[in-house]
């Protein structure tokens, strides 16, 4: 996402109530897991589907920037900035460390 669109997410999350935020980052994230699952079924094979690729792609782009609006507005009222937002930083960074190590000792294993 880009500095002016943070911005305008920014502005327009001062004129909506804390919980309707919450709900809609919930709803959210709902649909995109229901995308993701259309996108699973579609990799199985499952003919009981009745979208197409084409159309299930379009539902996780979708639901993928729907859902990085409603994170950016629930980081904005839950006050994750300076320290705050350090530690989310470091949670990551630690997160994303832990998988290179698993992948890494996974690599080992295969040899």
């Amino acid at each position: 996402m880009t500095e002016s669109q943070k911005e305008r997410v920014h502005a327009q999350t001062q004129q909506m109530y804390s919980e309707a935020i919450v709900i809609n980052a919930m709803e959210e994230m709902a649909e995109l897991i229901q995308a993701l699952c259309k996108t699973l079924r579609l990799m199985l094979g499952d003919k009981t589907l009745r979208k197409t690729e084409k159309e299930v792609s379009a539902m996780v782009d979708e639901e993928i920037a729907d859902t990085e609006i409603a994170l950016h507005r629930l980081v904005d009222i839950m006050g994750y900035q300076g320290q705050r937002m350090e530690k989310v930083m470091q949670i990551i960074e630690h997160k994303i460390d832990r998988i290179d190590y698993i992948l890494g000792k996974e690599e080992e294993d295969d040899r």
